[in-house]
């Protein structure tokens, strides 16, 4: 009784595009996630996580709501309100800023991309780059491409028109990826979704 609670079903994909432009979406995360107030006080937490997925942030879940939807503003940050990533000769991804709405808008192959059902604008809140290791499969005739992606790698963190340089730290393939900022603190994003990118490390990614 007068327990309230929230609910959504979360899907979070990991992006990644090989050098012939061709584009493949890893699930990290597919499930129901769920958040109860129970209006009294607690001495713990207690967070219920699909297995594989343990290592999710403990205490952001029960958080005051002024807190767990505190905006990220990186102050400190380059201007990015639009930012170029060639994937390989064909397959160039475009990030516009939209400074109204406060998204971003994605273009690939000089086309603004949209939503097959609706038709709507395909947008982030949040962009996440990481440049790592890649090299052709052996003996393979078709040009797929081994990442080499576990390890410690530059990358950058962009939202709202803002980016800053950060490691990406991703300790075995089964472990999630670990985003920090230069002085080593986990990074925190907006409310959102999120486009994980990644990208050769030679890559000519511009952010202007």
């Amino acid at each position: 009784k007068n327990i309230n609670f929230e609910m959504s079903d979360v899907e979070i994909q990991e992006e990644s595009t090989d050098s012939d432009g061709n584009t493949t979406y890893y699930t990290i995360f597919k499930g129901q996630w769920y958040i109860f107030d129970f209006n009294k006080t607690f001495k713990a937490n207690v967070q219920v996580c699909e297995k594989g997925f343990g290592n999710a942030k403990r205490g952001n879940l029960f958080s005051k709501k002024e807190e767990k939807y505190k905006k990220v503003e990186l102050e400190d940050g380059i201007d990015a309100k639009k930012i170029t990533i060639p994937h390989s000769n064909i397959q160039k991804v475009v990030y516009e800023y939209d400074e109204e709405n406060k998204v971003y808008n994605r273009y690939a192959r000089g086309k603004l991309q949209t939503d097959w059902d609706t038709k709507e604008n395909v947008t982030t809140k949040n962009i996440i780059i990481t440049f790592c290791r890649n090299e052709n499969l052996p003996n393979d005739s078709d040009g797929r491409q081994n990442l080499r992606n576990i390890g410690t790698f530059e990358g950058y963190y962009i939202t709202n028109g803002k980016a800053i340089k950060i490691k990406c730290i991703k300790d075995a393939r089964d472990k999630q990826t670990i985003y920090k900022d230069l002085d080593g603190n986990e990074i925190k994003v907006n409310d959102g979704n999120t486009f994980v990118n990644i990208c050769p490390i030679d890559a000519n990614v511009t952010i202007e």
